[in-house]
């Protein structure tokens, strides 16, 4: 008799989440999900984070088939092949994508676009496992961006490089600082 098929744990999905350049898997579709189009920048259409697209109608992209560059390559983690059904941004309420920018090299993005949904249990332990490896970025609705963990020396190359504004509890702080408080709040 075969063994049923494994239901994957986090720290394996949280290990899929790290391989950031891979294309659609699994013959997936986006489906009903949008959120992409409403949370990410599209620099061609001039469309910054946070707002719908004018393009996005009732079923999908109304200009699909000449939608930008960027969205045509554009795939959040899920798309790539991570995890199940439940963890499709719509469904979770978070879009994970890893990304690399010359000023910041590879890190994930997550853009939470359900009100609440960093605070699910199965949200903090993948951001967690991500963070042993990758610096993990929160995009807030104001569009900031804020550290939510990683290597150590990777966040001090961010800070230092001044990549990355620097603010910790509403307090404009230096690279130094913010890396000590960092350490000392990482240290058992």
């Amino acid at each position: 008799m075969a063994d049923a098929p494994r239901k994957p744990s986090l720290e394996d999905l949280a290990e899929e989440l790290n391989q950031i350049d891979r294309p659609a898997a699994d013959g997936r579709t986006c489906g009903a999900c949008t959120e992409c189009c409403t949370a990410l920048i599209v620099d061609e259409l001039k469309k910054p984070e946070w707002f719908k697209c004018l393009h996005l109608g009732k079923y999908g992209c109304r200009i699909y088939s000449k939608r930008p560059e960027s969205c045509k390559v554009y795939y959040c983690m899920w798309m790539a092949g991570v995890g199940g059904r439940e963890l499709r941004p719509d469904r979770l309420g978070i879009i994970f994508s890893g990304v690399t920018s010359p000023k910041l090299g590879p890190h994930i993005l997550v853009h939470e676009i359900r009100p609440g949904a960093m605070e699910q249990a199965e949200v903090k332990k993948i951001i967690s496992a991500l963070t042993e490896t990758q610096v993990v970025f929160a995009i807030g609705k104001d569009s900031m961006r804020r550290v939510l963990g990683g290597p150590s020396h990777l966040i001090a190359e961010i800070f230092r490089s001044g990549a990355a504004p620097i603010t910790l509890n509403g307090e404009e702080v230096t690279p130094d600082v913010a890396i000590e408080r960092l350490l000392t709040k990482a240290r058992p």
